[in-house]
């Protein structure tokens, strides 16, 4: 009975949200840029913009926004693979760490100063240091915020993504610089926020290049796992001065799940076609819960933040080409 009574309030609003991932999946093949899980969150931002959503989806709707999206976070750990820390060596990943620190907090800064808020300016100062909208849904759960600033951050991470495809190859032919294929590789895995753009730009210069950019962007993925952890416990520290009281330190349920997920991964041999399985059940739990959120969202209440939005994104994006660029060439000189 209960389950019944379950199934006639999910069932619609769940429904919908398949559908509106199944869409975004035959979408994927024409935009192969953006991906299954931005095009679902785009799909559903569309579909409650131009057609009414009934009462009676909200329920399914919710449940794929939060409970999915939290059984999509624990199944993301098993993605997680640390091994290319290890081959980038302590140099690498030590300055890697502290770009992708600096860049969440330039973020963070230049954010507010331009009026966004403090939730929207960490999540997209995360999306775009580490692996954007797999990286945002992760992390949106830590902080209290609005369901309209997940999507607006993950809209101006993809927008300057895709224009970062087109900026990079233009740069390097105004700049000269001759960069070999390891330097080109670090530049292009070092910076860019989606995998499939790095492998897109990367592969374009050859398969060598491209195999270690997407090391290098496994890296950055990598530190997702203590992110999250760091996160959880500097909110949890920080409410609890604030409130003056003392506060459970209990980690939420999908965020125990993620560390033990990862942790597994990393520990344990998992079987390559167990991995894909599970690669593809996250993937497609991330896609309908964003398709959930998607459908929560009226543009009129996002189109004000996406100019600011996407004017933070570009500068952390150019922030992080610099800092490269830099490390590069200070890197060479050492060498020599």
């Amino acid at each position: 009975m209960v389950y019944q009574l379950w199934f006639r309030k999910n069932m619609p609003g769940l429904c919908l949200c398949l559908f509106l991932m199944g869409l975004a999946f035959f979408c994927s093949f024409s935009i192969p840029s953006l991906g299954l899980i931005s095009l679902s969150l785009i799909c559903g931002v569309v579909y409650r913009n131009i057609f009414s959503v009934k009462e009676y989806y909200f329920e399914g709707i919710y449940f794929c926004s939060k409970k999915l999206l939290n059984i999509a976070i624990i199944f993301l750990g098993f993605n997680l693979d640390l091994n290319p820390l290890k081959e980038l060596g302590i140099f690498s990943v030590s300055f890697i760490f502290v770009l992708v620190v600096s860049t969440i907090i330039l973020s963070f800064i230049f954010g507010r100063l331009m009026g966004l808020s403090g939730y929207a300016s960490f999540l997209i100062g995360i999306g775009q240091s580490i692996c954007g909208a797999s990286a945002i849904a992760a992390t949106s759960n830590v902080f209290k915020g609005n369901r309209e600033e997940v999507v607006a951050s993950i809209s101006v991470i993809q927008v300057v993504g895709i224009l970062g495809l087109f900026f990079i190859p233009t740069s390097l032919k105004i700049i000269g610089y001759q960069f070999s294929q390891e330097e080109l590789a670090i530049l292009i895995g070092g910076s860019f926020q989606a995998v499939g753009h790095v492998a897109a730009l990367g592969y374009s210069f050859g398969a060598k290049l491209g195999d270690l950019a997407i090391t290098i962007k496994m890296a950055r993925v990598a530190l997702l796992f203590p992110l999250v952890i760091f996160l959880f416990l500097w909110q949890q520290n920080t409410e609890k001065r604030l409130v003056k009281k003392k506060m459970s330190n209990t980690f939420p349920l999908y965020l125990v799940g993620f560390v033990v997920s990862c942790l597994c991964a990393n520990i344990f041999s998992i079987p390559k076609d167990l991995g894909e399985i599970l690669k593809i059940i996250s993937h497609s739990l991330l896609a309908l819960s964003m398709a959930g959120i998607g459908l929560t969202i009226k543009f009129s209440n996002i189109i004000n933040s996406l100019s600011r939005g996407v004017l933070l994104a570009a500068g952390l994006f150019l922030f992080q080409l610099i800092s490269l660029f830099f490390f590069l060439v200070s890197s060479s000189h050492m060498i020599g």
